[in-house]
């Protein structure tokens, strides 16, 4: 019976956790929920979207959506400084995260915070007049049990 009690409560927990900053417009809740397992403790990682760009980016770099309509309004879910330090907010904070191998052959970065890798993958590439060329691609979050993939529409230029 207690077991019961304790795997429903857990249940509630994980799906009210992420319920309040996550919401899109319509009201359904998005696909950018990351359940990990760390130290033998369920924790759940929602992945947000921010409209502060931190300082340590400075003109140069890239700057990720999740939709064509998020790019419009400047909601973000990943920036970088041209591939050294990258920055995603996980549970309301910022995380930065730091270049730990870059393929310049299939433009994939890989990037490392702590216990949490992160990849990204540029499947797209289209340059436009400017020095701007316009992305589309998967970041993959991945610990020690767990892995979230997210596609991505953005762009990288000065």
């Amino acid at each position: 019976m207690c077991m019961k009690r304790n795997i429903f409560f857990v249940g509630i927990l994980f799906f009210i956790s992420c319920a309040g900053n996550n919401r899109q417009d319509d009201g359904v809740l998005s696909e950018q929920k990351l359940e990990i397992i760390h130290e033998d403790t369920l924790f759940n990682i929602c992945i947000d979207k921010f409209t502060v760009i931190p300082d340590e980016i400075d003109g140069c770099g890239c700057y990720f959506f999740i939709s064509k309509e998020d790019e419009k309004s400047e909601q973000y879910i990943y920036v970088n400084n041209f591939a050294h330090l990258a920055f995603m907010m996980i549970n309301g904070e910022m995380v930065e995260f730091e270049l730990s191998e870059h393929n310049e052959n299939n433009d994939i970065y890989l990037y490392k915070h702590k216990n949490i890798k992160l990849k990204v993958e540029i499947t797209k590439k289209e340059f436009d007049e400017y020095e701007i060329s316009n992305v589309e691609g998967v970041i993959t979050i991945e610990t020690e049990k767990n892995i979230k993939k997210q596609s991505f529409v953005g762009n990288c230029g000065c």
